[in-house]
């Protein structure tokens, strides 16, 4: 749907828009897009001045009765862009009673030639008013996830506080929604939700896990081929590791477990990853600017490990959480 513009904007912005795009907004205006012929209370015609354009629209007004009238850059039996002959162009330019008259013959012609020019564009632009009744505008939605749920479907197990749309609320998850297994989509989208660019996800982590295997006789079992020994096999790409990339102290806080950050991270992780994939996080933070710390002080209790570290630290400190800290929270 159309977003509303009030007609003073509009007026002002018209010469940002393509010819095709205002003559649709304005059609929308007045709830006529699927209009056969050109509507009473558009005039359409061709700018006078025969200086080099820098839009397709040279100007749009607004008459009495709410009538529109369009002036284009563009096509029109005068102005720049016209085939006529030059002394026409010129009478028409000054003004002149013999130009108002010409241009008054000619924008007969005019009419009709800027409205069959939109309506030649409207058959090669079939989804520039088809709606979301459209079917082929449905499945695009549906993929994309923005499909218009109906009232009656979204306010299912809801307390109806959601804002309303016209005849529409809500929106449904479309088959882009699903989760995505692959490393760079999650790498991409957690880079994107907690605005870090140098965050990356890496999947080399070695992983332990359980097997349990009877090993039958006459089986031409093979040790390291399809038969192992113990209970536990080490493999790759069950979990990743998340570095935060260098953060500051303060924006630490926010990443560890219980922190606002952390929950939200975690989340996000929850609903992209795989059930049986764990994950690490891990951050370098800044030495410089890192306040000295005193045990004792106060009579409060110091634990030994972030933010708190014996010596004196001569470069960036790494800190790692696991993904079971994180979900305890």
């Amino acid at each position: 749907m159309h977003r509303e513009l009030d007609t003073h904007s509009l007026k002002a912005s018209a010469c940002e828009y393509h010819y095709h795009q205002l003559l649709n907004v304005l059609l929308k205006m007045k709830d006529q897009t699927q209009v056969r012929d050109k509507p009473s209370w558009l005039t359409l015609k061709p700018s006078d001045w025969l200086s080099f354009p820098a839009s397709d629209v040279h100007k749009l007004t607004q008459g009495h009765n709410d009538n529109w009238q369009l002036e284009a850059t563009f096509f029109g039996l005068y102005g720049v862009d016209a085939p006529t002959p030059h002394y026409f162009l010129q009478d028409v330019t000054q003004n002149s009673e013999a130009g108002k008259c010409i241009a008054a013959f000619l924008d007969i012609f005019n009419q009709n030639a800027y409205w069959l020019l939109h309506k030649s564009w409207q058959k090669f632009q079939p989804l520039a008013n088809a709606g979301n009744d459209n079917l082929f505008i449905k499945m695009c939605l549906a993929i994309s996830g923005r499909l218009p749920l109906p009232r009656s479907e979204y306010n299912k197990g809801s307390d109806g506080d959601a804002p309303s749309t016209v005849g529409q609320k809500g929106f449904s998850v479309g088959a882009l929604s699903n989760r995505k297994k692959s490393l760079c989509v999650v790498e991409n989208m957690l880079r994107h939700a907690l605005s870090l660019p140098n965050l990356m996800v890496s999947s080399n982590l070695v992983k332990t896990v359980d097997t349990h295997q009877a090993l039958p006789l006459g089986e031409l079992l093979s040790l390291g081929d399809n038969t192992l020994l113990g209970s536990k096999v080490s493999v790759v790409g069950q979990a990743i590791k998340i570095n935060l990339g260098v953060i500051s102290l303060e924006h630490l806080e926010d990443f560890k477990p219980g922190g606002e950050k952390a929950r939200y991270l975690a989340s996000l992780l929850e609903d992209y990853l795989p059930t049986l994939v764990s994950y690490r996080i891990g951050a370098s933070v800044v030495v410089e600017g890192m306040p000295p710390m005193e045990l004792s002080t106060k009579g409060q209790a110091l634990k030994l490990g972030a933010p708190l570290v014996l010596g004196e630290a001569g470069q960036n400190i790494e800190y790692e959480f696991s993904d079971q800290s994180y979900q305890n929270f």
